[in-house]
């Protein structure tokens, strides 16, 4: 039993590592960078307002119709960080694949567009994980140091609550702190 379940946890692995590597390759060159902005989570205080804005659903989740063009460093910088396996550790979930945040809930989408190939990284500080999606790719990670890239994601806001970009703040400073942590402890995470 023991084997059997090492296996399933090593080929787990390896299947992440790989389309890791095949999306980092794909959106490498992208011709363009755009950013989609999360509605708050279903349920919070607001959120049937925030309902009757413009909004679309991307890989079951819901954005607000208006895309945010990135300026050109902050493009490159999300991709070169989305392309550095460094960026990620393999997303090993709990009992329902939920953390304590209450699930995964994307604050915002990457998208890098490249001829008829769109992929989407979707970003969740609430649980510091991401998931990459696009042309019948899906698989989530765990983001090893959110912080940073809260940082470059939040001065984007236009349409969420402010209330939702505070505990999306309060949460990035939380994981700051954690970044800055010696390696020894950040691996016991």
């Amino acid at each position: 039993m023991l084997g059997l379940v090492a296996s399933y946890l090593l080929l787990w692995l390896y299947r992440d590592q790989i389309a890791l590597r095949v999306f980092a390759w794909a959106i490498r060159d992208a011709e363009t960078v755009i950013l989609h902005e999360g509605l708050p989570r279903s349920g919070s205080r607001g959120f049937a307002d925030e309902l009757t804005k413009p909004h679309e659903e991307l890989d079951g989740y819901l954005f607000y119709g208006e895309t945010i063009d990135l300026a050109p460093d902050d493009a490159r910088t999300l991709t070169e960080a989305f392309t550095d396996r460094t960026t990620f550790s393999s997303f090993m979930p709990i009992v329902g694949g939920m953390y304590a945040c209450g699930g995964f809930h994307p604050d915002y989408s990457i998208e890098w567009r490249r001829g008829p190939l769109s992929l989407r990284a979707q970003v969740c500080f609430s649980c510091g994980q991401v998931e990459v999606a696009g042309s019948g790719l899906r698989t989530r990670y765990d983001l090893r140091r959110p912080g940073s890239l809260a940082r470059l994601l939040i001065k984007y806001r236009r349409s969420r609550p402010v209330d939702s970009l505070r505990a999306v703040e309060s949460l990035s400073r939380i994981r700051e702190s954690l970044d800055a942590a010696p390696a020894s402890s950040a691996e016991g995470r």
